[in-house]
């Protein structure tokens, strides 16, 4: 946990302002309905935010001193973190019947669409080998997309 905190304390501080994705970044806090709910959802198994370790990164942008991690759950797709946040997120508001909150889940997802865009420019750039992975795996949730 020290490892993850270190790193997104580092890697705020990296890059240009108004460079990083901060707009997508904010926006996707801002969607989220209930902070416990992200933090259960976060915590339950952690398999991921364990896989990525110092690579966590709070804005679009990848830590300077990044290392590809293709292992674990990113055998099997890309950005697990997200996919499951707007999981979590639609089917909270598919069960409450919210149509508001899947509206706002719609925006999550669009948001989250762009953020890695930006994300993996820069990893194809930063790492040659991952243009090859991403074409081989799923972007956010296994097997559908």
């Amino acid at each position: 946990l020290k490892v993850v905190a270190v790193s997104i304390i580092k890697n705020m501080k990296e890059g240009e302002i108004g460079q990083r994705g901060e707009k997508y970044v904010l926006g996707t806090v801002y969607e989220v309905d209930s902070i416990m709910d992200f933090l259960y959802w976060i915590d339950d198994d952690g398999d991921a935010l364990w896989e990525l370790k110092g690579n966590v990164s709070v804005w679009a942008w990848a830590s300077k001193d990044n290392v590809l991690v293709i292992r674990g759950v990113f055998q099997v797709v890309r950005h697990p973190l997200y996919g499951g946040l707007v999981l979590v997120c639609g089917s909270i508001a598919i069960l409450q019947g919210n149509v508001d909150k899947i509206a706002l889940t719609v925006v999550l997802a669009a948001l989250l669409d762009k953020l890695v865009e930006m994300e993996e420019a820069q990893l194809c750039e930063m790492h040659k080998s991952y243009c090859s992975y991403a074409k081989n795996k799923k972007k956010m949730i296994p097997f559908i997309y």
